[in-house]
């Protein structure tokens, strides 16, 4: 009985060498592999940058969504650093019946925008409704904006019509279809004039669950953690060290040091008011030169012996 191994190397004698056009053919295949290897990241970033919305609107509330057109949001350059949005209108999207019906009934006007690849009541959708007769006012002249997010989804929808200061009211709006017009003539003339645009979501800052090992800032203290137990611990290392005893002038100093300050610096007190009565009654006033005169006399005779007087 041959073995595997020897059979294998039975044939691989005899299996006969290829040929030039024979080994091309099997080295293409690896090539061709390697090529589709290196392209196919060019490939999923070309298709990643394009993104399209399908738009429907609708002309009134209980009437059913008709495709309008669709949104198209691109890179124009080919080293994809900058996105702009395009929209291309369906023909024929402005029914003039229609459109006179909404503007007489007062009804709204009202558009949907869907994800291109999904279906219009399954996909994600925004909506967005404006009165009817503001869509003539401003004679098919409008703004749409699309809120996408940091994947591409839809998130929202704006719809505003450009109204002219000018422009008339509502009840002065004549119909667009008259017995002496042709439908079809006047409904290629009228046209959507539209400016599109897109903003994009920016992810918040995101908040951690855990407290930082830190201290916290001067003045500030953080909640302490609750256990399953019910008990409470900081944060490890941190929390844990017990505060330090400090003495009474330490803890007080700003109210010690304003205080010694003011006594130490403070006025001399007062004399009382007894002793500055007592001293202008002990000092004499200066006697003038004639009473001086007049008192040297009376004192020098009171000290004069009194004369007896003669008998006779």
């Amino acid at each position: 009985t041959m073995s595997c191994f020897a059979w294998l190397a039975k044939h691989r004698r005899q299996s006969p060498k290829p040929t030039g056009e024979t080994a091309t053919m099997q080295k293409i295949p690896i090539a061709l592999a390697a090529l589709l290897s290196f392209a196919s990241p060019d490939v999923e970033a070309a298709e990643a940058v394009s993104r399209s919305y399908r738009v429907y609107h609708s002309f009134g509330i209980g009437e059913d969504f008709i495709e309008r057109g669709v949104v198209t949001v691109s890179s124009p350059d080919p080293d994809r650093e900058k996105l702009a949005a395009s929209i291309s209108h369906a023909e024929d999207c402005l029914p003039l019946e229609k459109l006179d019906t909404m503007v007489g009934s007062g009804d709204m006007y009202r558009i949907r925008v869907v994800e291109e690849g999904k279906d219009e009541d399954v996909g994600t959708s925004a909506m967005a409704s404006v009165p009817g007769c503001e869509l003539r006012r401003a004679n098919f002249r409008e703004e749409i904006s699309l809120t996408l997010g940091h994947t591409g989804s839809l998130l929202s929808v704006s719809y505003n019509p450009v109204v002219s200061p000018l422009a008339p009211a509502c009840h002065a709006l004549s119909p667009l279809v008259s017995s002496s017009d042709e439908p079809s003539k006047k409904t290629h003339e009228l046209k959507f004039t539209t400016s599109v645009s897109f903003e994009t979501a920016t992810p918040g800052m995101a908040v951690p669950l855990v407290l930082p090992q830190t201290r916290p800032p001067p003045g500030l203290k953080f909640y302490p953690r609750k256990e399953v137990g019910g008990s409470t611990k900081g944060i490890p290392g941190v929390d844990d060290e017990k505060p330090e005893n400090k003495s009474f002038l330490m803890r007080y100093w700003y109210i010690i040091l304003p205080v010694a300050i003011l006594t130490l610096s403070g006025a001399p007190e007062e004399e009382p008011e007894q002793q500055q009565g007592g001293g202008r009654t002990a000092a004499a006033p200066t006697p003038g030169p004639g009473t001086s005169a007049g008192g040297g006399g009376v004192a020098a005779r009171s000290q004069q012996p009194a004369r007896r007087g003669k008998r006779g």
